[in-house]
């Protein structure tokens, strides 16, 4: 310990020329067992005891005076020093003798005291953070303000395959330039000054091809500084391998649902047995794939419906709306509403909000208009401008809309 950690004294100080008794008087309130006593100029001459004055009233105080050693405030204070130590340390300018203050022998020891508990606490600290970094399940490395790697944990070595004294001393930057790992989060950290994650992979030793999920998180002081990087890690190797065979799990899937679904839309849904209507089965089937509008003659009842769901259901808009509209059974008043839609306040009964029409309500789907030539001729013109631009406009509207709509 330094003298300049103490707080120390300044006064009072007894003069050589002073009687015991006037010392005494001094003494009386103050906590000292001893003071320095000095001459002309805070000249120093060494320490008085309390003990020693006792019954020597009458003597001068030069001729009781204790002889010590006077300290400089850059003297340090040892276990052996301690020992040799009077009641008081005086301080002061050992080359001309001035005294400048003394401290108290309790007072260092009080001192020291208070340092060995929080040395203890420190240490206790110490482990505990040792014991919570090496017990981690995620690997743990810090770097310190000049990003090289100052602590690595067991976690790390056994996620990355590289032991710690492959990596203490370097930088993030040296290890991705040497080729250890792809890309480095402290890296991150420290180019962005926040919490940057990253997805990385182990190029080089027993772990190579190892994925790794990197967090790093920087430690600024007060004045915005790095102080420290912190960067956890974490396999998910195994994770990345679930996710792919999730993946592959979904399209296998997907393709047996399609192969179900074309299966019961080729066979167990639609019974034919004559050529001529195998041949049109077929012909649906290929149509199916090609986004275009179809149409579908023959005479009631033949299975104009059917063909229709089997042309949805085995084109790229099978998981979109299929809508159906008798285009004979509506009145001809209401059909354009039906297929177009209204605007809300079109006519007198129509809803405030408006409504969709199934041009609307088959978006990105199939619109299936049975008995088509059963509309009226200004409608077939409306369905006409619809077929060729793409978009419609609802009753009492003005607006165009978009719609995206296989027509069959």
């Amino acid at each position: 310990m330094r003298i300049q950690q103490l707080a120390w004294q300044c006064r009072p100080f007894l003069g050589a020329d002073m009687r015991a008794g006037a010392a005494l008087k001094v003494f009386a309130n103050l906590p000292y067992a001893a003071l320095p006593v000095v001459g002309e100029k805070n000249k120093y001459f060494g320490i008085i005891r309390l003990r020693d004055l006792i019954g020597e009233s009458a003597a001068k105080l030069d001729e009781l005076v204790v002889q010590t050693p006077l300290y400089s405030e850059t003297d340090e204070l040892d276990e052996a020093t301690l020992d040799t130590l009077e009641d008081i340390v005086v301080i002061g300018d050992k080359q001309n003798g001035l005294v400048r203050g003394f401290v108290s022998k309790n007072d260092i020891l009080k001192r020291l005291a208070a340092e060995v508990k929080e040395l203890r606490q420190a240490r206790f600290l110490a482990n505990e953070f040792e014991a919570i970094f090496e017990s981690s399940y995620d690997g743990l490395y810090i770097c310190d303000h000049n990003a090289r790697i100052i602590r690595v944990n067991s976690a790390w070595e056994k996620i990355c395959g590289f032991s710690r004294e492959d990596v203490l001393g370097r930088t993030p930057y040296e290890l991705v330039k040497a080729g250890l790992y792809s890309k480095s989060a402290a890296v991150e950290a420290i180019n962005k000054k926040q919490a940057s994650t990253v997805m990385l992979e182990i190029t080089q030793g027993p772990k190579k091809g190892t994925k790794i999920m990197a967090t790093g998180t920087p430690v600024l002081g007060d004045n915005g500084q790095l102080r420290l990087v912190v960067v956890n890690v974490r396999d998910i190797t195994a994770l990345m391998k679930l996710k792919e065979e999730l993946k592959n799990t979904v399209e296998i899937k997907k393709r047996y649902e399609d192969e179900i679904r074309r299966q019961q839309m080729t066979s167990s849904d639609i019974v034919a047995q004559s050529p001529a209507m195998q041949r049109v089965l077929e012909l649906a089937s290929r149509v199916a794939h090609v986004d275009s509008t179809v149409l579908i003659t023959g005479e009631s009842g033949v299975g104009k419906e059917v063909v229709a769901a089997k042309i949805h259901y085995l084109s790229s808009r099978r998981d979109k709306p299929l809508v159906k509209i008798n285009c004979g059974a509506i009145p001809e008043n209401l059909l354009e509403t039906e297929l177009f839609g209204y605007q809300g306040g079109a006519f007198t009964g129509a809803k405030r909000e408006g409504k969709l029409g199934m041009f609307e309500l088959a978006a990105s789907g199939t619109l299936f208009l049975d008995e088509i030539g059963e509309l009226p001729v200004n409608l077939q013109v409306k369905l006409l401008r619809a077929i060729q631009d793409k978009e419609i406009t609802r009753v009492g509207g003005i607006k165009p809309i978009p719609v995206d709509v296989r027509i069959i």
